[in-house]
């Protein structure tokens, strides 16, 4: 859907979504709103997307109190080692019952403790998860509260090994804009012996 920089679930309609009533409630067969139409497949006919209104209703409390919406991340992609053949061939067959990590987001929280791809997650807080029930406990959990992952890391040299990591859930929307600022500050670093000169204030007519 192109939105890259959120954790959103969808409800998936049928219903058409068009900009004339995209943001408005999507209700079921009893009258009652069930989600706020957001979005379509625009490859596809017919396939549209809402966010589900206990989202909605939570969303707006936050914003009607003047309060922030945070999006917490810990910066991994995941998938279940049952069906992680795609990703890592025959090693799959040696990995224990976990999730395995396919991607670490660079500078992120799970970077930042350590994590790397190929690691397999084999519980939060001493209890056993799968990807999806680890996505929905992140989802929920205020930036700044930490979790215990129990982690295995396959080696090279067999002596693979379980280790304990604490991660600490960041805000996504903060950790790209912090992204930005970096990027922004290294293409502004002059090469060494060349000057730079203060930059001409942009104006607008009024």
């Amino acid at each position: 859907l192109g939105i890259t920089d959120r954790r959103v679930d969808f409800v998936q309609t049928d219903c058409a979504i068009n900009p004339g009533n995209s943001g408005g409630p999507l209700v079921n067969e009893f009258s009652e709103v069930v989600a706020l139409n957001t979005a379509i497949r625009a490859d596809a006919e017919g396939i549209g997307f809402a966010i589900p209104i206990n989202t909605v209703k939570r969303v707006a409390s936050l914003l009607a109190n003047g309060e922030k919406v945070p999006h917490p991340f810990i910066g991994i992609r995941m998938v279940d080692n049952f069906t992680a053949n795609s990703a890592f061939g025959d090693r799959a067959l040696e990995l224990p019952v976990g999730t395995v990590i396919v991607d670490v987001i660079e500078k992120s929280p799970a970077a930042l403790a350590g994590l790397a791809v190929g690691d397999v997650i084999t519980a939060v807080n001493g209890v056993v998860m799968n990807g999806a029930q680890i996505l929905d406990r992140v989802k929920v959990t205020p930036p700044g509260d930490s979790y215990e992952f129990t982690v295995f890391r396959p080696s090279a040299q067999d002596s693979h090994m379980h280790r304990r990591v604490i991660i600490r859930v960041g805000d996504l929307a903060e950790h790209n804009n912090r992204s930005k600022s970096v990027n922004a500050e290294e293409r502004n670093v002059s090469p060494p012996g060349v000057g730079v000169r203060p930059p001409i204030p942009r104006t607008f007519g009024a």
